[in-house]
């Protein structure tokens, strides 16, 4: 046998080809042109797109990652040969010249093209301790949960070090403005979330550990923490009780109607798992060593999470609606925890 013989690929180039477009009619209403469409997506001419479509030129590495990216296809089906599998992708921890503020925007970029979007995305999230989506209305609440992250995880450098002033961060222009675009964001996706008694243990577990350290300038800061958690939890159980979405101390007359179920889960198994689903497409995100997040677009993974979350439903008590008497149980619960650390800080 000559040497430079090779062994043919197991997937030939129209397999792959193949999976592709078939992927993508699986998405695209029968009366669009998809060879118009991918034309205009790859910047190809027409007979260059039918070559592919046709298996004769194969789609190179950047075509199938934009295609993928485009349509929400998962590649995981392909590759892992359609077994239960599913692939991950994962932004490993920022390099140490990495801040605070540019984590946020890739939280901003994860969700930002749900903004252009218009097939109708939900969000469904199940969560251990508070989102960005929920404390990034206070402007301490958020620069003090960077210092969270950053001592436990991130290792920002420009919030680890000694001269950082939780005060000064809380008006940073860069991140105010990246905080209300986000809130912005999220306020337009209809939702269904799951919080647990827990919810506030790590912030509030933070604020006894750090209630009388240098980075607060003002000794009033960590007090006016707990009160944005209070505030905080007002404005969760307040759209629950109105099973809508609007800002703080807006009450939602002048909003658009965005639907917003809150669950209760008494018996969680999670840390944060987010599930953002439309009639067409959906995607994963799910925590590992909170804030990183794991994300698939594979179809598998979300109805499996989908099917997980209805799991969750069945040990969790509805506290949106009529459910007046749990909702109060649960929301006075949580603000009787922050009641006493906030009266642990002011005696001390």
């Amino acid at each position: 046998m000559p040497h430079n013989t090779l062994t043919p690929p197991t997937r030939e180039t129209a397999n792959i080809n193949q999976f592709i477009i078939q992927e993508i009619r699986k998405k695209v209403p029968q009366s669009k042109d998809i060879t118009s469409i991918l034309s205009e997506v790859l910047h190809l001419s027409k007979s260059a797109i039918y070559r592919k479509m046709s298996g004769e030129a194969p789609f190179s590495l950047h075509e199938a990652a934009l295609l993928a990216k485009q349509f929400s296809i998962s590649l995981d089906n392909f590759i892992l040969g359609g077994s239960s599998a599913t692939g991950f992708r994962f932004r490993a921890l920022p390099e140490p010249e990495e801040t605070d503020v540019n984590y946020y925007t890739k939280i901003l970029e994860a969700i930002y093209f749900l903004h252009l979007d218009s097939s109708g995305y939900e969000l469904h999230m199940a969560t251990q301790e508070i989102t960005p989506f929920h404390y990034m209305y206070y402007p301490e609440l958020t620069a003090f949960q960077s210092l969270i992250w950053s001592r436990v995880t991130m290792r920002f450098k420009n919030v680890e070090d000694e001269e950082f002033r939780l005060e000064e961060k809380a008006q940073d222009p860069k991140l105010l403005q990246i905080a209300q675009q986000t809130r912005d964001i999220y306020m337009k996706i209809p939702g269904t979330e799951y919080i647990s008694s827990a919810i506030l243990d790590k912030n509030l577990d933070a604020l006894k550990h750090f209630g009388h350290h240098p980075i607060f300038a003002d000794r009033a800061t960590p007090v006016l923490l707990c009160e944005q958690l209070v505030q905080l939890v007002n404005h969760l159980f307040e759209m629950a009780k109105m099973g809508r979405k609007f800002p703080p101390n807006q009450q939602g007359e002048n909003t658009a109607h965005v639907p917003y179920t809150l669950f209760h889960d008494m018996l969680p198994n999670y840390d944060t798992n987010l599930l953002f689903k439309s009639p067409l497409n959906s995607f994963v995100f799910c925590s590992f060593d909170y804030p990183n997040f794991m994300y698939s677009y594979s179809p598998k993974m979300s109805n499996y999470v989908e099917k997980w979350l209805n799991h969750c439903r069945t040990h969790s008590n509805r506290i949106s609606g009529e459910s007046e008497m749990y909702r109060n149980q649960v929301k006075q619960m949580l603000l009787a925890k922050i009641a006493v650390v906030k009266k642990q800080l002011l005696n001390h």
